[in-house]
């Protein structure tokens, strides 16, 4: 029986999965290739991950969106194997959720060896972009290994059961040699192409040293690709995710939480008790005294975050009467810490009279403007007291006036009639110099005086 195309699905491509379910398909794809007809019986065909008519279901406000099974951008017939989860449909479905009026938080409940490499990152992104628009809690409900981990990483929380084994990051690829099995059907392949590495790691012939450095290549870029997102979203480096977490090893429980791949320990419950108080919902069913008594840690733990998350806004939208007289003590002591300080430097004045006061900055603002005028029309009215007097303002004295000669200077007998005559000064704004431009504006014929 010839490759089909099952064997091509795995074949040649990187994959970020648990490599027992590798093994396991791996093995299924030989007895399909050795003519074996399989069937696909209901109890042996694993969860879908989104297969369902409804994209999700709403539990007391909390979004639960499975992803079981094999992911991948887009599923084939594997998924009729061992069930499986589109990339392209979670990420339709988280969307939705997103934009739900009715979801305040959202659980990823995931159980799943992962998958494929071509559509874990993109959605990673997607949910790692979306922190901050509505909680995002992810369980490992089982298994969260390669792929699935990649996926869940990125939301804000992980949470794993005891018993869960959480990690296997790593970048795997597949070579099948099909040169036997053709020689013994008597089929005989040729591969024409065109590129050096175009048919380099072939199936019709063993893989050579530079074909296996060419696939080592690809996965090696995965491979960074993969830690840089658990990186990222785990809020670490690349060296601690590289030693401590992506070996390939799976941690149980526990050693998951030490490693750093996961935040709690808990069920089910847990996990959705987490992530409707993060959302702000609570449970028809579920009191405050409820919760302290079935989860303790869960419980403390919510506790410490909430004292850390609370701010004024918070308070004044849930309890205005205690955050406006928050606010109020607080001003006052901050108000009396200012003064003191500005005392002990020698401060006094208006400054010290509004801290005193408490003022309002726009009560501060009109008492500074007001003083401002006040005191420019004081020193306006010292300077004029000072100023000698404008030009052409003082009284002439008879005794002592000369009427200038008529072949005097322009200037000489325009300053004789200012000085003469107020009602001319009046008429200038008693400002001579625009009389004097005007003068010889006149003389030199610029303007015409009728006589």
């Amino acid at each position: 029986m010839p490759p089909n195309l099952l064997f091509q699905s795995l074949q040649d491509r990187a994959w970020a999965l648990h490599p027992a379910k590798f093994d396991e398909i791996g093995a299924f794809l030989d007895r399909r290739l050795a003519g074996d007809k399989l069937e696909f019986p209901e109890a042996a065909s694993g969860k879908s991950g989104n297969q369902a008519e409804e994209a999700y279901q709403v539990i007391d406000g909390v979004a639960v969106l499975p992803v079981f099974g094999i992911i991948d951008k887009r599923m084939n017939l594997m998924m009729r194997f061992s069930g499986g989860t589109s990339t392209e449909l979670l990420a339709r479905d988280f969307k939705k959720a997103l934009a739900d009026p009715m979801v305040d938080a959202i659980l990823l409940d995931v159980d799943s060896p992962g998958g494929s490499v071509d559509g874990p990152k993109d959605l990673a992104d997607l949910i790692y972009a979306s922190r901050g628009q509505k909680p995002i809690v992810a369980f490992a409900n089982g298994l969260m290994a390669s792929a699935a981990y990649w996926i869940g990483s990125a939301a804000d929380m992980v949470l794993a059961n005891a018993t869960a084994e959480v990690g296997s990051i790593g970048v795997a690829a597949m070579h099948y040699d099909y040169s036997n099995w053709d020689e013994k059907i008597g089929l005989k392949r040729t591969a024409i192409y065109a590129g050096k590495y175009k048919r380099i790691a072939s199936d019709e012939k063993p893989l050579s040293a530079e074909g296996k450095d060419y696939l080592q290549g690809i996965i090696d870029d995965y491979y960074a690709l993969f830690l840089g997102a658990v990186a990222q979203n785990r809020g670490t480096d690349i060296d601690t995710v590289q030693e401590r977490m992506a070996d390939g090893r799976i941690f149980i429980g526990k050693k998951a939480l030490k490693a750093g791949l996961v935040d709690q320990i808990g069920n089910f419950h847990d996990a959705l008790a987490l992530a409707r108080a993060k959302g702000g919902a609570m449970p028809k069913n579920m009191t405050r005294e409820t919760l302290q008594a079935e989860n303790p840690e869960l419980f403390q733990g919510l506790l410490a975050e909430g004292a850390a998350s609370v701010t004024l806004e918070s308070l004044l939208a849930k309890q205005p009467e205690a955050a406006e007289n928050l606010r109020a003590e607080g001003a006052t002591t901050e108000r009396a810490r200012v003064v003191e300080i500005f005392e002990a430097a020698g401060g006094q004045g208006l400054l010290l009279q509004v801290l005193q006061d408490g003022s309002e900055p726009k009560s501060a603002m009109k008492l500074f403007l007001a003083n401002h005028d006040k005191v420019k029309a004081e020193a306006l009215a010292a300077m004029q007291g000072a100023a000698p007097p404008a030009v052409g303002t003082e009284p002439i004295n008879p005794e002592t006036y000369e009427e200038p000669a008529q072949n005097a200077p322009l200037e000489t007998r325009a300053k004789a009639e200012w000085d003469k005559d107020p009602k001319l000064r009046a008429e200038f704004g008693n400002r001579f110099e625009l009389y004097l431009i005007e003068q010889r504006k006149i003389e030199a014929g610029v303007i015409k005086v009728k006589k």
